[in-house]
């Protein structure tokens, strides 16, 4: 289906946004799901596509907070090394679905879908050293999902619900949100502003945050004064779900009463003022429809695999995978 075949099938032809290295301990078992193996050099390759997604975009001394916070009360080296691992246990677990329900990739198919983004491939192996048969590997398990998704998932009810069920599913994970952006970073170069750039947009956004707080206009105040490129196609606020914004945006929205006016809030683009605002459910509904099924979608699937895995002989390396090296010393 689409949520980790799209995430995955990204891991291979946008490889050259990721670092990776390969060696001869690549070919090592970390984990198997019934007879399908995920080795050293798929993780490693994982844990980079995880680590560019968290990290990516950040600059300067957040990537140092970054490294330095608990994620889920672990440490961030040990967050990323497990998201990887999920990546890889679950289309592992839908790859082997596949084959008990008598779907097969031949690897003339793998050979084929190979060839036809043969740019890619090379360019990775040849910047990154990632091997051919890890990319094969994946891509492998990446067509098996996908057939599966096609020929079993795509048909099932809980895949095609009714408007009521998504109208659910809009109200218990969808937020709306109107906010006063100061912007940090140089908006063409990503680039952090000087220090004193940074403390006249905090003097800004704090004088901001006092109109709001004594009740001024807050659409008013953010149409005037929000460095965010996008309020003019917004104006009455962004409508989300968990992922679609910054962690930052996503937690302080979602942590505010209805109405609500949140204190100044960091993050990677500058400082927010945000107020929540009550969705509507009908207008809201019909113009993120598209978006609240994509979200079932990506929730049914999470409950398939667990519900697959299950059923499956499943076992993993701990100790092999704890030694799996995550931050690049550079960084």
């Amino acid at each position: 289906m689409k949520k980790l075949i799209s995430v995955l099938l990204t891991m291979v032809l946008c490889l050259s946004v990721f670092a990776g290295c390969g060696t001869q301990d690549d070919t090592r078992t970390v984990a198997t799901v019934g007879d399908e193996v995920i080795t050293v050099g798929e993780l490693k390759y994982a844990i980079e596509v995880v680590k560019a997604q968290s990290v990516g975009q950040l600059q300067g001394d957040d990537v140092e907070e970054f490294w330095t916070t608990e994620k889920d009360g672990k440490d961030a080296e040990t967050y990323i090394r497990e998201k990887g691992m999920d990546l890889l246990m679950n289309i592992a677990v839908m790859a082997q679905a596949a084959k008990d329900e008598g779907i097969a990739i031949t690897s003339s198919e793998v050979d084929e879908y190979y060839a036809q983004n043969q740019e890619s491939m090379d360019h990775a192996m040849e910047t990154y050293h990632v091997s051919q048969d890890v990319l094969k590997s994946i891509l492998r398990k990446q067509m098996l999902y996908n057939k599966y998704g096609e020929r079993v998932l795509a048909g099932s009810p809980r895949f095609n619900p009714d408007e009521e069920t998504l109208k659910t599913i809009f109200q218990e994970n969808f937020y709306k949100a109107q906010h006063i952006l100061k912007m940090t970073v140089n908006s063409e170069t990503g680039e952090p502003l000087s220090q004193e750039e940074i403390d006249a947009k905090r003097a800004e956004i704090d004088a901001l945050l006092v109109q709001a707080k004594n009740g001024a206009d807050f659409k008013a105040l953010m149409m005037e004064h929000s460095e965010d490129p996008g309020k003019e196609q917004a104006p009455d606020g962004y409508v989300f779900t968990e992922g679609e914004m910054v962690t930052e945006f996503y937690e302080g929205t979602k942590a505010l009463a209805e109405n609500g006016i949140s204190e100044v809030i960091p993050s990677s683009y500058g400082y927010h003022v945000i107020k929540r605002i009550p969705l509507n459910v009908e207008t809201d509904f019909q113009d993120n429809i598209t978006n609240v099924q994509y979200l079932n979608m990506q929730l049914e699937e999470e409950k398939v695999v667990e519900e697959l895995k299950a059923k499956m002989s499943v076992s993993q390396e701990d100790s092999v995978i704890q030694k799996i090296p995550v931050r690049d010393t550079a960084e």
